[in-house]
């Protein structure tokens, strides 16, 4: 398979809202090491998983004539998580494979297993008169096959780790810029990540509900960089027509379109459905968790400072009565991210794809 980035393509790059090349040199390098232990696992068919590094000596070795790419975003080493799993379950995409991955966010200490770190003093000399911080980088990249999974589908599933990866090295350089700017890598995630614990909802309720949840997270501005970083790495081997038929554009019309009028509606049928006995119960249970678990997350992200319970609760999240009105809160939000997922996609057509 082909690298990700070619010199024609770097040299657009920087037209193309979302997407950067230092953050890419990277994906090329790792691709290129866990390309061959994925090829060898599907030939085995067995659950595996690969704990390895990559050490400076070969991170450095790949930015030979190219150092200020390296300058721009300095890890050190890299350490990777890699998961092969065979199940009997088809993905939720419909296919018979399925990859994800995962960046940790940076530390300023050793508390976390991605960290912002003084220079080992080991480093060449003239990478050290350059750089004054540079990264310990973790990943946890995780590849899923079905049982009816046929070797001629490992070109898209290589592809598919492909895209992945290149989107989990976005997350990991905004990490990277976030802490220099502001001092920490650590997003918040407290709005997102709210309501993902079922608290006695039966599932085909609490399932429609999720997408709500997942818009939101979709709607995150760190979430639209990478999925625009993503889907540069399908937009150089796929056309534009091919391209609108992937998940990923589907998810951005779904955000586009998002109504949380037609959100309740669904919602409230499906409940009548399963619990015609409990509708009131069941949406007012979804609201009520909501903002008892966003609570907790604020107060968990803001352990240590001096915010209290009252300050927190000022923030228009709680002002909202009921599950209506929190799909309205965040309809506009959501709307808005969908049509930027499409407007930075189409931008990406300025780069030069693959043959």
């Amino acid at each position: 398979m082909k690298i990700v980035l070619t010199e024609k393509q770097s040299a657009k790059l920087n037209e193309s809202l979302g997407v950067n090349e230092s953050s890419i040199a990277y994906v090329n390098l790792l691709y290129s090491i866990i390309e061959p232990k994925v090829i060898e696992m599907i030939a085995v068919r067995e659950n595996y998983t690969d704990e390895f590094f990559v050490e400076s000596k070969e991170i450095l070795k790949s930015f030979k004539g190219d150092m200020d790419t390296f300058y721009d975003f300095p890890i050190e080493n890299i350490e990777v998580d890699l998961f092969f799993k065979v199940t009997k379950k088809k993905p939720e995409n419909g296919t018979t494979f399925a990859t994800g991955g995962g960046a940790y966010p940076l530390t300023t200490d050793d508390s976390g297993a991605s960290q912002i770190k003084e220079p080992d003093e080991s480093l060449p000399i003239s990478v050290l008169k350059q750089v004054d911080k540079t990264i310990r980088a973790k990943f946890d990249f995780e590849v899923f096959i079905n049982q009816e999974f046929n070797d001629s589908e490992i070109d898209e599933l290589l592809y598919d780790l492909r895209d992945t990866i290149t989107h989990e090295l976005n997350h990991m350089y905004e990490f990277y810029n976030r802490i220099l700017n502001t001092g920490s890598s650590e997003f918040s995630l407290a709005k997102s990540f709210a309501g993902g614990k079922n608290v006695n909802t039966p599932k085909e309720i609490f399932k429609v509900y999720s997408k709500f949840l997942d818009y939101l997270y979709y709607s995150e501005p760190w979430e639209i960089n990478a999925n625009v970083q993503e889907a540069y790495s399908k937009l150089i081997r796929m056309s534009w027509e091919d391209f609108k038929k992937t998940n990923q554009y589907q998810v951005a019309e779904k955000l586009e379109k998002f109504s949380a009028d037609e959100m309740f509606n669904e919602l409230y049928n499906v409940t009548m459905e399963r619990s015609p006995e409990a509708v009131l119960f069941h949406i007012k249970n979804l609201h009520k968790f909501y903002l008892k678990q966003y609570l907790k997350y604020l107060s968990d992200e803001n352990a240590g400072r001096l915010q209290d319970e009252a300050k927190m609760i000022e923030d228009d999240v709680f002002k909202t009565k009921n599950i209506l009105e929190l799909f309205k809160k965040f309809e506009k939000r959501i709307n808005n991210a969908g049509r930027k997922l499409k407007r930075n996609y189409a931008r990406l057509m300025a780069i030069e794809r693959n043959d």
